[in-house]
């Protein structure tokens, strides 16, 4: 297995990726369209409007209201997110196993969540410490597709952005990988559009989490 399908430094997507946190968004941003009115959205329809960030949901989510209104509604869902936070989440398929392979290796995530939502979530999950950087949508540095956030790390771990893999399941992950000269492997079995991902030509792109033990541990066959 050549230098390149064995990274140095893996940087994980959170939702969708490694966490399935749809159920506590769909609760918290349901609670937050009842409290004005609206009616409640399924999981598959909260699915399609989440990867960007909290704002981007709620604009989704509240798609007749001003841009003068969205402020405060985020105000809100961010206030009754903190609740649901964690509550239900789970572990997305693979993940566990993908992280017990990847032991000792040096991880990182990258998530349009804010920050500590994110290490809310994976604290919760019992694998926070397993990352050494853990990166979100209020860092200060543009979030994904842009690259800066996988570029910092790398930067932070002195190592070359070659050396690195991004894995997520959402456009705005492999955009980032892509732009930011690393490995991208999609997960097509999360959050994201399969036939989108797709059309951006990730260099790997696999079902689980778990199917890409044999792409990130020597021996494996990477296909």
């Amino acid at each position: 297995m050549n230098q390149k399908k064995t990274p140095q430094l893996i940087i994980f997507d959170l939702d969708g990726t490694l966490v399935n946190s749809l159920p506590d968004i769909a609760n918290a941003i349901n609670e937050t369209l009842g409290e004005r009115g609206g009616a409640p959205l399924d999981l598959d329809a909260v699915r399609e409007k989440v990867g960007d960030g909290p704002r981007k949901l709620v604009e989704r989510a509240f798609p007749d209201s001003s841009p003068g209104d969205i402020d405060p509604i985020v105000r809100r869902y961010l206030e009754i997110y903190e609740k649901h936070s964690g509550r239900v989440a789970t572990l997305m398929p693979g993940a566990q196993e993908l992280l017990d392979s990847l032991s000792g290796r040096t991880l990182a995530v990258v998530t349009n969540k804010i920050t500590r939502f994110a290490i809310d979530n994976l604290e919760k999950l019992g694998i926070a410490g397993r990352f050494s950087a853990i990166l979100g949508f209020d860092c200060g540095l543009p979030v994904k597709p842009a690259p800066d956030c996988l570029l910092h790390i790398a930067a932070a771990m002195k190592i070359k952005p070659s050396g690195c893999a991004m894995v997520g399941d959402g456009l705005p992950d492999i955009g980032a990988g892509k732009a930011a000269g690393m490995l991208t492997c999609a997960i097509l079995g999360g959050f994201g559009d399969p036939v989108e991902l797709k059309r951006l030509e990730p260099d790997i792109a696999v079902q689980t989490m778990g199917d890409l033990i044999p792409v990130f541990c020597p021996g494996g066959d990477p296909h």
